[in-house]
């Protein structure tokens, strides 16, 4: 009848749930209902949910719940008629129609809403129930298998939760739930189609929002700052003020990363509902009160919001717009700096909300639909910043940047555009252009100076950069002036001027082409050379001069970089390569003005972003970097940048620092060189359309250094330098602009302007635009490394296979092998984007697949599955194994393989290379030479054994076997590096299993074994079986034992090997083991204890022994009193109780209670000594272990 009548199904489910029936019979009852929910009607639901779940044991919660979670699906059930009426009514419902009743067109909704309720009711009367949900949703590995179900489940069991509780267990459940799923804005918005059930329970979603975003990673508070739009969207009334009132909260809540969370979704809020925020538009304006808690960029969202609503919100935000302009007016009248940028940045955002405005009265941009009175506002307010800011460069030059943000966005007026392009060129050529005469001498005073860089003919009537000549007569300039020119505003006032040129006339730049190539006064060659010997104030000049001129160079490229023809594109290499010069010859020069603050280039920062840029030490204390190194090395929580195994990015630090094993992709490399994070305040952002110029090739020759010379180098193409300085910008920048699937931590009170410095442009473009630019430029990239490749192969082959020849270990060579380890790191940040997981960004992730694969041959298929195309491009990047030279390279390659691995979601038997690479790595004895005429070493220090901890990471993960790869290394390898001494037959034998296995790197190989380790218990212990499948069992059985085998082997390193580093990984992952063992292990022993007792006591045995040293640890850490030591030996010790009752409740269960003793522990030293200062008259009895379980003959 359950199955035949579908009418009297409920009925029949309804009794079945009053009756007494037996559970196997229930069991099969559900597995049949549980077959035909998805052929079931929508009004059986509610009855057939409640029939399941309160039948259901916490023994089958977990397989229940996920059966339920698969076959639930609302869209699937309701028929196509229903389902387009479902749809038009949560149209409507998000408009503002979000009663709730009993018509036709809302039926549907409400048995959705009982089914939910069912689920609630369920869940608050059998809590194991959400926690199955929760643990089945964990379970999905493919971010499309999850649900919005998924979601409204997280909110029942939320919905009775307190505040406290929910900011803890929320932030985490949902931040996993966020980063697995890879959700986004489209998953909120479906989430809100079912708004019937979130109408339930609006206060616990807003709720849930502002938890959100108070996480510290980055996609939760993007999809936090997701949740309060739909809020805001679908709902009104007290819903929609509160969603308001929280984002204005988290403004105000001094969390950087959530203020700007909250800022960039009020600013999106304003942009597509501008109506709907004007009634707000008063909280906003009450926040200006209170700007000085607030940084320059997010006084700059704050004021777009309240300009956006001014100018767009209709008759309700009309009403701001006086108040706004006061608010500007009175900034820009006062003497404080910071108040005259906060003025500028209003004003600015005032004119874009002006234009945005005018954009939306049409379909089409012309100037014939502005109303004239609203140009003439929007010049008259650019014209009262310009004169308001004339005596202050600071301010002067950010609204020279931020106007032209503006331009560069589009959406002006072409007559403000007019007016730009005629005040900015007029105020250009009259402030720092001058014409050249021949003959005419150049000044000697205060020294000599000379025109520089000139890349045309000097003619009659040739024009050339004021430098020099400016910058003294601005640190002569009497202070108090009412206007002076100031080199502050070069850049940024050229900046404007050309996308003016390019707006009114098009991308040739005819207007201005005669800058790229015309010289520079600066300081001649001959001063230069004798820096040192000049006075303080003389290298001030000299080394200002520089940024400026690099400054200047950089914004030539930002502006020059698209002309396509030859003689533009050569002179752009060569601005490139004067800007890689000057970097260089700053980085000595430096040395020489400690303290000295070089003028700034960015201006949208605070004034405690500008401090000195640090700088490469000298020569001379190499000495005392090399001391600590031992120390150093000691750390195991010492993560510096600056440590004596750091790589240079640039070929200068590369040979100041010739020990170095690698640059550190991952931390901010070279902490005095001009890449530094250090230096981004002082110079111009590069563009993204520069690195269209990285498609003009390598050339692998080494060049001479030119500081300050005038020729132009014979060469077209990009030297290692060059390009090394190109790849190192492009990897920063994809790096900040494409968040990456992996979590990533903002500092709660870290500013974030020190973040953003250097990137301020490139924060105009979404991040769909990044990646579809680095797609574009994806087969440059290729080219490139198959280029690098190629030397490195042409290399080994003249030395007869040697990878440890002189030539490769050159100066040339090393800079090669830097960019090849960019090289990777760039295709690893594009790939790590998790915009791929989206419809539009599924088909970039194909074009690029599909651009690398056809590298290696063409394909026959037209469409070709993306599966296809990343196994394809896998194999590619797998073939320049043979060309790292570098360890850090290799990281970047293990990375770069996993990465195109998981985004293309290829099977473990399609990545087997990933472990075969990572063992290559590992068994492959690394070589530096400091020189190249010296011996070749092994690399040593922090960097060198990150490096290994990553490709011995993912050798044992990618194992079939964790466990037993690790077995293998602890028994042949560990026993080779802790023997005493260094005999010949130990040294022989070392290079047959991996010649990366030494003192050095002992603690290396110990942590990373150590917590895979733990990994691999914690894994084995989710799948302990069922009790009627014993031959699992006893497979668990072995397994378990050979994790406790080998830790007792790690365990018994620290006997050989007891450094501070050593400790405190065994005490950490040492603790995490005995912590699975007793949550998991232990319920196996229990079940086999009677029929495997030997084996159950064999392995408690060997558990005891390493328990044991784990107390004589404890023990030695008090004594020497270290604090991170001492810190971590409660917590172990707990564990130890734990282990120690725990086995005693197995034994009294089996009635072997006899076979246990508990005695006092003699408190040891790590060599086994009795420590005198604490021994207890109860100790002279025989030693017993605390956690000494044995099961003797008479059990």
């Amino acid at each position: 009848l359950l199955t035949e009548d579908k009418e009297l199904s409920l009925t029949i489910l309804e009794t079945l749930s009053n009756l007494n029936v037996d559970a196997d019979m229930v069991s099969e009852i559900r597995s049949t209902v549980m077959g035909t929910l998805k052929s079931a009607e929508l009004s059986q639901l509610p009855m057939i949910v409640r029939f399941v779940l309160s039948s259901v044991s916490s023994q089958e919660a977990l397989q229940v719940v996920s059966q339920l979670r698969a076959n639930l699906d609302f869209r699937t059930i309701l028929p196509a008629a229903l389902s387009s009426t479902q749809k038009t009514f949560r149209k409507s419902d998000c408009n503002g129609c979000s009663q709730l009743g009993f018509s036709e067109c809302s039926m549907e909704n409400d048995y959705e809403l009982l089914t939910m309720t069912e689920i609630k009711n369920a869940v608050q009367l059998q809590l194991f129930l959400g926690d199955a949900w929760a643990k089945a949703v964990e379970r999905v590995k493919v971010a499309a298998d999850h649900k919005v179900r998924d979601q409204f489940s997280k909110l029942i069991n939320k919905s009775r939760e307190t505040n406290r509780t929910m900011r803890d267990g929320t932030t985490t459940w949902c931040g996993s739930f966020v980063r697995m799923s890879h959700v986004d804005e489209s998953y909120a918005f479906r989430l809100h189609e079912g708004d019937i059930v979130v109408t339930s329970y609006s206060s616990t979603v807003l709720h849930l929002a502002q938890v959100l975003l108070w996480s510290p990673e980055p996609q939760v508070l993007k999809f936090g700052a997701h949740l309060y739009q739909h809020m805001f969207v679908c709902f009104e009334g007290s819903t929609r003020q509160e969603a308001v009132v929280n984002l204005v909260t988290h403004v105000g809540s001094g969390v950087q990363a959530q203020m700007n969370a909250a800022l960039d979704c009020l600013v999106d809020l304003a942009h597509r509902h501008t109506v709907l925020m004007a009634p707000f538009g008063a909280f906003f304006k009450g926040m200006l009160d209170f700007l000085r808690n607030l940084s320059l960029c997010q006084i700059r969202t704050l004021f777009l919001v309240i300009a956006l609503i001014a100018y767009q919100g209709g008759q309700q935000g009309a009403m701001f717009q006086d108040e706004l302009h006061m608010m500007i007016r009175k900034m820009l009248t006062r003497f404080c700096p910071k108040s005259k940028r906060i003025g500028v940045v209003g004003a600015l955002m005032t004119v874009k909300a002006m234009a945005a405005s005018n954009l939306d009265q049409s379909a089409s941009v012309s100037s014939a639909t502005t109303p004239p009175e609203t140009v003439k506002e929007a010049i008259e307010l650019l014209e009262l910043v310009r004169s308001s800011t004339s005596s202050s460069p600071r301010a002067l030059a950010l609204f020279y940047d931020e106007l032209s943000r503006i331009v560069i966005r589009g959406g002006l007026d072409s007559r403000i555009e007019t007016w730009i392009g005629d005040t900015i060129i007029t105020d250009f050529q009259d402030d720092y252009v001058v014409d050249v005469t021949r003959g005419e001498k150049e000044p000697r005073e205060p020294f000599q100076q000379e025109l520089l860089f000139s890349l045309d003919d000097l003619p009659d009537g040739a024009i050339a950069l004021n430098l020099c000549p400016l910058l003294l007569k601005e640190k002569n300039e009497v202070k108090g002036k009412r206007k002076h020119i100031s080199l502050l505003t070069l850049s940024p006032l050229f900046r404007l001027l050309r996308v003016a040129e390019q707006m009114l006339n098009g991308e040739t730049l005819e207007g201005i082409d005669a800058l790229l190539g015309c010289p520079v006064r600066m300081p001649a060659s001959s001063v230069c050379d004798s820096f040192h010997s000049l006075s303080a104030e003389h290298r001030q000049v000299v080394v200002a001069s520089a940024f400026h001129c690099v400054n200047w160079f950089r914004e030539l490229v930002n502006g020059f970089c698209g002309l396509r023809s030859e003689d533009p594109r050569a002179k752009v290499i060569d601005r490139i390569r004067r800007i890689v010069e000057l970097q260089k010859g700053l980085e000595k020069w430096l040395q020489g003005v400690p303290g000295y603050i070089p003028p700034l280039s960015v201006f949208d920062i605070e004034d405690e972003d500008t401090k000195p840029p640090s700088v490469s030490q000298p020569p001379a204390k190499r000495g005392r970097k090399g001391k600590k190194r031992k120390v150093m090395s000691d750390d195991d929580d010492s993560d510096d940048e600056a440590g004596p195994s750091k790589k240079a990015t640039s070929p200068a630090e590369a040979e100041d620092d010739a020990d170095s094993s690698g640059e550190d992709l991952d931390s901010e490399v070279g902490k005095g060189s001009a890449t530094s994070a250090s230096w981004r305040p002082f110079l111009r952002e590069l563009d993204l359309d520069v690195f269209e110029v990285l498609g003009v090739g390598l050339e692998c020759g080494e060049t001479e250094v030119r500081i300050f010379r005038s020729l132009p180098a014979p060469s077209s193409k990009l030297t290692t330098s060059e390009l090394l300085f190109l790849l190192d910008d492009l990897w920063r920048k994809l790096d900040r602009a494409l968040p990456s699937s992996a979590p990533k931590r903002f500092s709660a009170f870290k500013a974030k302007g020190s973040r953003d410095i250097g990137f301020s442009n490139l924060s105009l473009y979404p991040e769909s635009d990044v990646a579809k630019f680095a797609v574009g430029i994806v087969p440059h990239l290729c080219s490139l490394l198959e280029d690098a490749s190629a030397y490195f192969q042409h290399v080994i082959s003249q030395n007869d296979g040697m990878v440890d020849a002189a030539g490769m270990f050159t100066v040339g060579a090393k800079e090669i092998a830097s960019c090849m380890t960019l090289l990777l790191s760039c295709f690893n940040s594009l790939f790590s984007w998790n915009g791929f997981e989206t419809a539009v960004g599924r088909d970039l992730l194909r074009e690029a697949f599909r651009s690398i694969s056809g590298r290696i041959g063409t394909t026959q298929l037209t469409q070709v599955h993306v599966f296809e195309l990343g196994k394809r491009t896998f194999s590619y990047f797998a073939k320049f194994a043979e060309s790292v030279t570098e360890p850090d390279g290799a990281t970047s390659l293990l990375r770069l393989l996993c990465t195109v691995a998981d985004r293309a979601e290829l099977r473990a038997s399609d990545v087997r290379d990933v472990r075969g690479v990572a063992d290559g790595f590992l068994r492959r004895d690394w070589l530096c030479r400091p020189t190249p005429n010296a011996a070749p070493q092994r690399p040593r220090g922090s960097q060198f054994n990150e490096s290994l901890q990553f490709m011995l990471s993912t050798f044992l993960s990618e194992s079939e076997c964790v466990l037993s790869s690790l077995h293998e290394i602890a028994t042949d390898c560990l026993p080779n590096v802790l023997e005493d001494g260094t005999s010949e037959e130990a040294a022989g034998e070392q290079p047959k299993s991996f010649p990366t296995l030494d003192k050095s790197t002992l603690n290396a190989y110990y942590k990373t074994m150590f917590s895979n380790l733990t990994e691999a218990v914690r894994d084995l212990s989710m799948k302990v079986p069922s009790d009627q499948e014993v031959c699992e069992k006893l497979k668990h059985l072995e397994k378990w034992s050979l994790a406790i085998t080998v830790f007792q082997k790690l365990v018994s390193v620290v006997k050989k090997s007891s450094v501070r580093n050593n400790l405190s990984v065994c005490l950490k992952f040492g603790r995490q083991f005995l912590e699975s063992f007793l949550r998991n292990g232990m319920p196996l022993l229990d079940s086999l204890f009677k029929s495997q007792h030997g084996d159950v006591q064999g392995l408690l045995k060997n558990l005891q022994q390493s328990t044991r040293y784990l107390q004589h640890i404890c023990s030695h850490s008090k004594v020497v009193k270290d604090v991170g030591l001492t810190g971590q030996v409660p917590a172990v010790r707990k564990t130890l109780e734990l282990f120690v009752f725990r086995v005693k409740a197995m034994l009294t269960n089996n009635r072997c209670q006899d076979a246990f003793w508990v005695g006092n522990l003699k408190n040891r030293d790590l060599k086994g000594a009795e420590i005198l200062s604490q021994t207890t008259a109860a100790d002279s009895a025989d030693e017993a272990q605390s956690d000494d379980a044995r099961s003797g003959h008479e059990s």
